[in-house]
């Protein structure tokens, strides 16, 4: 059935509209493509269709359970501020690591329907569903589209979400590499995500940095070089190397320089002399 019969008077919102919904998914396919800015993308999905958030989730498959999120919010104001976190863990539960790609999840149905952080975003943003489109997994990840929706979707609307989720899913597994990490890169400080907000070297660990990847962090911030680095923790260049690859996919980082930059924008040091003497202990003696 064609885009408009799906559609019918079935609105996905009070911005839906069928010329909105294919400038959306064009917008979509350009953004995966990498022909325009990925949160350009994310908004151009969300407006059409009529939703008002729409996030990128990445959900690692492992025990950690780290997810990182990617957010377009239409409703930001002063008093609401930005939504700044996936509640896809809570919709899919322990689904969230095996669901079928090109499956759709509603929150309305959920078995965790009734968690606290899903009730007070409700009660807060004055959203009455939230839908999860699974959109691709590989080795390490799940990909996931999670729209938020301040109205109820009727059927139609359901429907119409379901029979482009397949769409959704070849553009996303045809995706311009590294567009994830790029889009990470580009968020200003106070927009991070909460939990890559925390300072990779705190007490936190949010990335996971095992003991070694600690310290060779830990160098970097002291303006070492790479052979400096190496060389002060003896090992040899390519232990280091290894080292950086396994850093730069904990921490969502292309290279170096983008690693800098990381520690740079999210503050390298605990924040107390304290916390900082711990950690050296722990991690470096």
């Amino acid at each position: 059935m064609s885009i408009a019969g799906h559609y019918g008077d079935n609105s996905l919102g009070n911005t839906g509209s069928v010329v909105s919904l294919v400038e959306g998914m064009a917008g979509w396919c350009q953004a995966v493509q990498g022909a325009a800015p990925f949160r350009q993308g994310l908004k151009a999905i969300s407006t059409g269709f009529g939703a008002k958030v729409a996030t990128l989730v990445k959900a690692t498959k492992t025990q950690d359970g780290r997810i990182r999120s990617i957010s377009v919010d239409l409703q930001r104001n002063a008093q609401n501020g930005a939504l700044d976190r996936s509640f896809a863990d809570l919709i899919l539960g322990s689904y969230i690591t095996n669901a079928k790609v090109g499956s759709v999840w509603y929150a309305s149905m959920a078995a965790h329907a009734d968690a606290p952080e899903l009730a007070e975003l409700r009660n807060r943003r004055n959203l009455a569903e939230t839908v999860v489109v699974v959109l691709g997994q590989d080795g390490k990840w799940v990909y996931l589209l999670e729209l938020h929706f301040a109205h109820r979707l009727s059927s139609g609307a359901g429907a119409m979400i379901t029979s482009l989720s397949d769409t959704l899913c070849q553009t996303w597994s045809g995706r311009s590499p590294g567009i994830f990490s790029e889009s990470l890169l580009d968020r200003q400080p106070e927009n991070l995500n909460v939990t890559l907000a925390a300072p990779l070297l705190s007490d936190r660990n949010p990335a996971g940095l095992s003991r070694a990847e600690f310290r060779v962090c830990l160098m970097l911030t002291h303006g070492l070089s790479r052979d400096a680095v190496a060389l002060e923790l003896k090992i040899s260049s390519s232990t280091l190397r290894s080292h950086l690859r396994q850093i730069y996919d904990k921490s969502e980082c292309r290279n170096l320089n983008d690693l800098l930059r990381r520690l740079l924008l999210s503050g390298h040091q605990p924040s107390t002399s304290a916390q900082r003497t711990a950690l050296t202990q722990k991690y470096v003696a």
